[in-house]
C-alpha cells in the first residue's frame, strides 16, 4: 500500500514540474538581477520565429515578420526570483 502511495506522490510531483515548465514556455525569464539575458531572449525569439514560419519552411513575408515583431512585444516576463 505504501509503495502505491509513494508512486502516486512521485507521479504528482513529476506532473507538477511538467506543468510548471510548460507555464514558462514562451515567457522571458528574468535573472536574479531582474534582467533579460541575450541567451534567454534568443530562445524566446527563435521558438516564436520557428512557430510562425513553419508553413514557409523557416521564412516569412515582410507582413508575417511585422506580425512576428508584434507577437514578441506581447511576450510576458517572469521574474526568476520574485
Amino acid at each position: 500500500m505504501k509503495r502505491m502511495q509513494l508512486a502516486a506522490v512521485a507521479t504528482a510531483l513529476v506532473l507538477g514540474f511538467g506543468q510548471a515548465f510548460a507555464a514558462t514556455e514562451g515567457v522571458l525569464m528574468l535573472d536574479k538581477q531582474g534582467m533579460v539575458t541575450k541567451a534567454e531572449a534568443m530562445k524566446v525569439f527563435e521558438r516564436k520565429y520557428d512557430e510562425m514560419s513553419k508553413a514557409r519552411g523557416g521564412k516569412m513575408t515582410p507582413a508575417e515578420f511585422q506580425k512576428f515583431l508584434s507577437e514578441i512585444q506581447k511576450t510576458p516576463l517572469h521574474n526568476f526570483n520574485p
